[in-house]
């Protein structure tokens, strides 16, 4: 019996469809929606120049920085593990998915040629 790497190669695209909307959820979360600094950072003993914002699209972060040295993460860290555990899940799907297309391609050949013999 043969296993069809079908199924893994579909979890893949479902993996990476699931991605769309947990990336664009913890974009929202992280008020990285291009909104006004004095809306993003919450006001808290603002200095001459105000916070200033660091940001990053992959992992996802919006941090705001203040003139005391401290900083605070917008971006829920829940958002980003959620990411990294469904890119983990694509690639161990197309792993298996690969593997089990080899490991049929490789069994096909090698049964094609043993017993399959008539003696006379």
């Amino acid at each position: 019996m043969t296993v069809s790497p079908r199924p893994f190669f579909v979890g893949v695209y479902v993996a990476l469809f699931a991605f769309i909307p947990a990336y664009l959820i913890g974009v929202s979360r992280g008020n990285m929606l291009w909104r006004p600094v004095g809306e993003v950072c919450p006001d808290r003993a603002l200095a001459d120049h105000g916070p200033r914002i660091t940001d990053s699209v992959f992992p996802l972060s919006n941090r705001c920085h203040w003139q005391d040295g401290t900083s605070t993460e917008l971006v829920p860290t829940s958002a980003n593990a959620l990411l990294f555990i469904i890119l983990a899940l694509a690639v161990t799907l197309f792993g298996l998915g690969t593997w089990v297309a080899v490991r049929n391609r490789t069994r096909r050949s090698t049964l094609g040629g043993l017993g399959h013999t008539t003696s006379t």
